[in-house]
């Protein structure tokens, strides 16, 4: 069977995340928890969840989340005080990233 990709986007105020997460993290997953702000209590909650169920965690985060780098496998914090640029950082990392595991996965460059 061909590869494939699975992935959801988690959105709300609680911890809804780790709901949603709980019934679907192994430990062959990869959690990406993203916030331009400090992090907030429901995605720590989410990534300490994914890290007990054996999942990679990964942070990005603006500045002021250093509280995350302990709850994380890979952390990184842009050093940026402007709330837009460092949504544009993160996205350029994101893609990146995606770039590079389609073409590892898919064989496409």
């Amino acid at each position: 069977p061909a590869a494939s990709l699975d992935s959801i986007a988690l959105q709300s105020d609680d911890d809804i995340f780790t709901r949603q997460i709980s019934a679907m993290i192994t430990d062959k997953d990869v959690l990406w928890g993203i916030s331009a702000a400090a992090p907030y209590e429901p995605l720590q909650n989410a990534l300490r969840y994914a890290a007990d169920n054996g999942a990679k965690t990964i942070a990005l985060i603006g500045l002021g989340g250093g509280r995350l780098k302990n709850l994380s496998d890979v952390f990184i914090e842009a050093d940026i005080k402007n709330y837009l640029m460092v949504q544009n950082l993160h996205l350029f990392i994101l893609q990146s990233v995606c770039e590079a595991v389609g073409a590892l996965m898919f064989r496409q460059v």
